[in-house]
C-alpha cells in the first residue's frame, strides 16, 4: 500500500467519520509530515489537462516543423469543418440521409488528416448512421459531432494565438 494511502487509512473500528478529516490538512495526517508525504499530497491536487482535440504532430509528420504550412492546413480544415457541419445539419433537418452521410464522410477524412480524432470518430458515426438510413442515430450523433468540433476549433484557435 502506498505511503499516501496508509497515511489516510482509517481503522474500521474507529469512530472517525468521513467529514472528520480534511484531506488537504497536513495537521490531521498521521506520519512524520516528511517532504515526500507533502509532495504526494500535492500531486493529488493536480488536475490532468484534457488531451488536445487536434494532434498537431499528425501534420508535423508530413510537414516537419513548417508552422506556416501547418497553420494554413488547420485554417483550411476549420473552413471545411464549419461548412460540413452546416451541410450535415441541413441534410438532417431535410431528412436527406445520403447527403448527410456524404458530408460526414468528407468531414471524417479532413479530421483524420489534421489529427482531429474526436471529430473523425463522431463524423464516422454519422456517416454509418446515414448510410444505414437510421434517422434516430443520425439525430443522436449531431450533439457529439458539434461538441468534438467545438473542441477542435478551440484548439486550432489556441494554436494560432500561440503562434502569434
Amino acid at each position: 500500500m502506498s505511503d499516501l494511502i496508509k497515511q489516510w487509512r482509517v481503522d474500521p473500528g474507529s469512530k472517525v467519520r468521513l467529514g472528520d478529516i480534511d484531506p488537504r490538512s497536513k495537521a490531521d495526517a498521521p506520519g512524520d509530515g516528511s517532504k515526500e508525504a507533502g509532495r504526494e499530497a500535492a500531486d493529488i491536487d493536480e488536475v490532468p489537462k484534457p488531451p488536445s482535440a487536434v494532434d498537431r504532430d499528425v501534420l508535423a509528420a508530413w510537414l516537419g516543423d513548417d508552422d506556416r504550412a501547418i497553420n494554413s492546413l488547420l485554417a483550411k480544415f476549420r473552413d471545411t469543418a464549419v461548412a460540413a457541419e452546416r451541410e450535415i445539419g441541413a441534410a438532417s433537418r431535410a431528412g436527406d440521409l445520403p447527403t448527410l452521410a456524404a458530408a460526414a464522410h468528407k468531414l471524417k477524412g479532413a479530421a483524420q488528416t489534421v489529427g482531429a480524432a474526436g471529430v473523425g470518430t463522431a463524423a464516422a458515426t454519422l456517416e454509418q448512421a446515414g448510410k444505414a438510413g437510421d434517422r434516430t442515430r443520425c439525430r443522436e450523433g449531431l450533439g457529439p459531432l458539434a461538441s468534438e468540433l467545438r473542441r477542435a476549433l478551440a484548439d486550432i484557435d489556441r494554436m494560432n494565438a500561440a503562434a502569434g
